[in-house]
């Protein structure tokens, strides 16, 4: 999805995208705290190198979003 923020009827000139990942079971680690979700090595390089504006990835465990948001912008390296 696309999504553009504006403020009193007027763009900010905010602009990213949100993209909604299903999964059966997410895995927790274990401390509790945090998940590990498995992205396909082509999704990933298409974030880094094709987009041109942020993406939060909203992982949700099909039993309502309870998941949280993974930022990938361009040119972002080192994963």
């Amino acid at each position: 999805y696309g999504v553009e923020v504006f403020n009193n009827n007027q763009s900010t000139g905010i602009i990213f995208k949100v993209q909604l990942k299903g999964t059966e079971e997410l895995k927790i680690l274990k401390d509790g705290k945090r998940f590990s979700y498995s992205f396909a090595v082509s999704n990933v390089k298409y974030y880094l190198e094709e987009v041109q504006i942020p993406i939060f990835v909203i992982i949700d465990e099909n039993i309502g979003l309870k998941g949280a948001c993974f930022a990938a912008m361009k040119k972002i390296r080192g994963l």
